[in-house]
């Protein structure tokens, strides 16, 4: 006589398929659960990975010269509340055009890029590149602004000056510096989901820039022509004083030096032209006009087409 399954040996064998089953389904959601935020994950990489290359690849076209007025490097120190939020604007040089060659628009050989972050509604945050086909005064605006990597939440510039690294730089002020440390954050996230949930992955980079000579003093060859046209002055009135025989108050013909009266010949009284140091109305043009200096951050525009 065949003996059938007690309740009790049902209810253990029902409760082992249900533990069985309930660890099959945690292992496939787990399984799902690693293989999206590796993927999310994945997208971060890569999204940080175009954001760097871009920035590098400008950065290593820096112009360089030693005349400081046709070089430019600005880093702007702009930390947010969850993560740095620099931009970087230089003058570089590139060997293709930024526009249609169909609709040639002037382009030249050298260039004005700027880098910053911006989010837009919903959008996910976005590296933006400004290209100003050419460098003028006005560096915070003009050209064409188009994205370059969406998701990237943080934009971290450092530069470095030969002894500690410097969130902030000015080219007028230091020249270029001998080396650029950059640290970008992107995300995984996807549209309209917040990006701060997401993978996040840092990738940071060190870009070495070959120094140039110390900038040119172009004052000084302001001072050796006005004192070579001042000698030759002299010397011609000189000649005119000895033809005609006339003397000057001090017993000898005029253009002719005393002994212990001198030095350089001097200008407005001595020193550099125009009394002393360098003028006042040099320098980069403020403002759009001609009063000195470069224009201060919010003439000129915006971004140049892109949000702000």
């Amino acid at each position: 006589m065949r003996r059938g399954f007690t309740l009790i040996e049902l209810i253990i064998a029902g409760t082992i398929a249900a533990m069985i089953a309930g660890t099959l389904a945690a292992s496939f959601s787990n399984l799902g659960n690693a293989r999206e935020s590796s993927r999310r994950r994945l997208d971060a990489a890569v999204r940080a990975d175009a954001a760097l290359e871009a920035i590098r690849r400008e950065i290593v076209s820096v112009v360089r010269t030693d005349d400081l007025f046709y070089t430019y490097f600005f880093i702007e120190d702009d930390g947010g509340d969850e993560a740095d939020l620099d931009e970087l604007i230089l003058f570089n040089t590139r060997l293709r055009s930024v526009r249609n060659t169909a609709n040639y628009a002037g382009d030249g050989q050298e260039y004005e890029t700027a880098f910053r972050i911006e989010q837009m509604g919903s959008d996910l945050p976005t590296l933006w590149r400004r290209r100003d086909t050419m460098p003028d005064e006005f560096w915070r605006g003009g050209g064409q602004a188009r994205p370059v990597a969406e998701g990237i939440v943080s934009l971290s510039i450092r530069a470095w000056d030969g002894d500690e690294w410097l969130s902030g730089w000015d080219s007028d002020l230091q020249g270029l510096p001998f080396g650029v440390e950059i640290l970008i954050t992107a995300t995984g996230a996807k549209p309209s989901e917040d990006p701060w949930d997401a993978p996040l992955v840092d990738l940071r980079t060190v870009i070495p820039i070959d120094r140039v000579v110390p900038p040119k003093d172009h004052f000084e060859e302001i001072e050796v022509l006005l004192a070579e046209e001042l000698a030759e002055e002299q010397g011609q009135t000189g000649q005119e004083s000895g033809q005609s025989g006339e003397f000057s108050p001090n017993g000898l013909p005029p253009g002719i030096i005393q002994p212990g009266g001198g030095g350089r010949p001097s200008v407005g009284g001595g020193g550099r032209p125009g009394g002393g140091g360098r003028p006042g109305g040099g320098g980069r043009p403020d403002n759009g006009g001609a009063g000195g200096g470069r224009p201060n951050q919010n003439n000129g525009g915006g971004f140049g087409g892109g949000p702000r």
